[in-house]
């Protein structure tokens, strides 16, 4: 009983990876836009050792996060399949272009609306990028490049955040950060500088 119960379960496992066919294809055909994100996935999520079939039908089935990521990366082509495996609805993207190797970790309730995102930005849940007030919708942030923002942080207003920045959690930013800072804090004030302690104002 317990065998039949498992070829039943690995069976319906592998009747649903059939349907992210389509996605698998897609990916193939689009891969020098797709691949350098997937990449950063398969380092983040402990696939580097897999073959990249398996890694692929892995991340895509069981994260809506990576599923975001892909079809963000498709722009309008995205109709043809987003509808076979839906995206995580609670990630908005408003505006600006991301670089490469843009990492969602458990991106829930994640409002993004920068003028430019750089290279290797990975951004956690519940946080805010955008506009300080209702009426400045050009008032938003430059993002650069090797950038973490963590988990409900907000990062508003026409600022920038320099190259090799990470945000803390529940970080509130609504000054300019300069290159290799880790700021935190509501106002954020920088914690560490170049990877030496200090505590500075914005």
């Amino acid at each position: 009983m317990r065998k039949l119960l498992h070829l039943c379960i690995v069976g319906f496992y592998y009747f649903q990876m059939v349907r992210f066919i389509p996605a698998y294809l897609t990916y193939c055909y689009n891969k020098k836009i797709l691949e350098p994100d997937f990449i950063v996935w398969r380092k983040y999520l402990g696939f580097g050792k897999k073959s990249e079939v398996v890694s692929f039908f892995s991340i895509f089935s069981k994260y809506k996060e990576y599923r975001f990521a892909f079809y963000f990366r498709l722009g309008y082509d995205s109709r043809c399949i987003s509808w076979i495996a839906p995206a995580d609805p609670t990630i908005h993207y408003n505006n600006g272009e991301i670089g490469d190797g843009f990492f969602i970790n458990h991106g829930h309730s994640t409002q993004i609306n920068a003028k430019r995102i750089g290279k290797n930005f990975q951004i956690w849940h519940n946080v805010t990028i955008g506009v300080k007030t209702q009426f400045q919708h050009d008032s938003i942030p430059t993002i650069g490049d090797n950038v973490k923002i963590c988990s409900g942080a907000v990062v508003c207003g026409d600022i920038t955040i320099g190259n090799n920045v990470t945000i803390g959690a529940n970080s509130v930013v609504m000054k300019s950060v300069p290159d290799n800072c880790v700021v935190v804090g509501n106002p954020a004030y920088i914690v560490y500088r170049d990877g030496n302690r200090v505590n500075e104002k914005l």
